[in-house]
């Protein structure tokens, strides 16, 4: 499956096309449910990418991820993965130290989304790689909770 971005279209190839509205609107169910962190249930959720980095001499382990919790939950998300990529992360030759700069990089930027008042990026990505789920239990908001917990 291949995601094509057109603003304002999102198109699934081999699948059905997804207006930015109709993601939006999907993102919305979402974005209403409690933190599967911290379980509050007073703000809006929003996702975040993860990226971190774990070398030991040749071996190098670079994991990103697309977590959606409320923004302080994000946001000591990012903080985790940074702390743990700049210990850790640059520990490997030769790709140790690169993937700690792109993971670094990576997760400032996304931190700076954390906070926005609409759905950003990787929320509506994370979304629209559960859009079937997330239509099948739109209703459910136990089902969508599990969802989003088990990302």
């Amino acid at each position: 499956m291949y995601l094509v971005i057109l603003k304002p279209t999102f198109y699934l190839m081999n699948q059905r096309t997804f207006t930015l509205a109709e993601i939006d609107a999907y993102c919305e169910l979402i974005r209403k449910l409690d933190c599967p962190v911290c379980r509050a249930s007073d703000v809006k959720l929003n996702g975040t990418l993860t990226s971190e980095v774990v070398s030991a001499i040749v071996l190098t382990r670079y994991k990103k991820k697309i977590k959606v919790a409320c923004p302080d939950c994000l946001d000591k998300a990012n903080s985790h993965a940074i702390t743990t990529t700049a210990v850790l992360g640059w520990w490997g030759i030769p790709w140790g130290i690169i993937r700690t700069i792109q993971a670094l990089a990576a997760n400032m930027k996304s931190k700076q989304t954390n906070h926005i008042e609409g759905p950003n990026q990787y929320l509506r990505s994370f979304v629209l790689s559960k859009i079937g789920q997330v239509e099948t239990y739109k209703e459910d908001n136990r089902r969508l909770q599990e969802i989003i917990s088990a990302g």
